[in-house]
């Protein structure tokens, strides 16, 4: 199976897991150019760089989401 299979298999996974895309938000992703960057990678690999860029994303979007009150209204820093 070439990485861009695997790859494209592990984020389906993922998603499916999730509920859905990460702060609404959806990229469409190359695996063909992902696989080709992966190279050498096994799959216990790529399992464990999709699971980091889950992480990282959720991160961010909790960060972003954190950053801004109930009506989309910037937080002070005395509001935290």
């Amino acid at each position: 199976m070439l990485n861009s299979q695997i790859l494209q298999l592990l984020v389906e996974q993922q998603t499916q897991q999730q509920s859905g895309s990460v702060n609404g938000h959806h990229t469409p992703l190359d695996f063909v150019t992902l696989g080709s960057m992966t190279e050498g990678y096994t799959a216990a690999d790529l399992k464990d760089l999709v699971g980091g860029a889950l992480q990282q994303a959720v991160v961010r979007s909790t960060q972003a989401n954190e950053a801004v009150g109930i009506l989309g209204v910037p937080r002070s820093e005395a509001d935290l």
